[in-house]
């Protein structure tokens, strides 16, 4: 006898995926729904449709099924910075910084997760701690503007404007048109 049923679900998933692409979340969660219900252990069908419940801002949902996710491969440091970036645009600090050190833990390389964890840390008033992460972050990822800016953050925030005022002139060395650092440039030049 043919078990069709890992196929369906793999279906189901993929048009759940292009569904994502064509902005219809609503649709995509009908076939992520389908694609877990014929695979149960499916964790990627989990881990897409909270993305997809977090775009919709339906956020009890999203944590909920990264979660699962998490219960079925607590390996995974994707998984952990996932809901660790949701835990932070919900504000929940410490339940985002334990998942970030979770994903670092697991991958002490993730550039991403280092830089976020930083995040939190500018966001909790922990500046030293921030200026370490984000400056891991670009030492292992050298074209990372998020971490520069925010470290630029940090030293305006100090009011060490000198040093705010290299952090955005390398984003502009790697990116000359971005609107971010080309505003808060002139924030600092008016604070000089």
């Amino acid at each position: 006898m043919l078990n069709i049923t890992p196929q369906l679900a793999e279906a189901y998933f993929n048009r759940g995926l292009g569904r994502i692409s064509l902005n219809e979340a609503q649709q995509a969660i009908n076939d992520f729904n389908q694609a877990i219900s014929l695979n149960p252990e499916f964790t990627e069908a989990y881990y897409c449709r909270g993305r997809t419940y977090s775009t919709l801002r339906d956020y009890r949902k999203a944590i909920e099924d990264y979660n699962r996710a998490i219960e079925q491969e607590p390996q995974a440091p994707y998984l952990y910075f996932s809901r660790g970036t949701l835990y932070t645009e919900v504000e929940q600090f410490d339940p985002a910084l334990d998942d970030f050190n979770q994903a670092i833990a697991l991958e002490p390389t993730y550039s991403k997760a280092i830089s976020n964890r930083g995040t939190i840390y500018l966001l909790t008033q922990q500046y030293d701690k921030a200026l370490s992460d984000f400056s891991q972050a670009i030492t292992l990822s050298p074209q990372d503007i998020k971490s520069y800016i925010n470290r630029g953050v940090i030293y305006f925030t100090l009011e060490q404007y000198q040093k705010a005022l290299n952090e955005i002139n390398q984003v502009l060395a790697i990116d000359p048109n971005n609107t971010v650092a080309l505003r808060f440039k002139e924030d600092i030049l008016a604070a000089l």
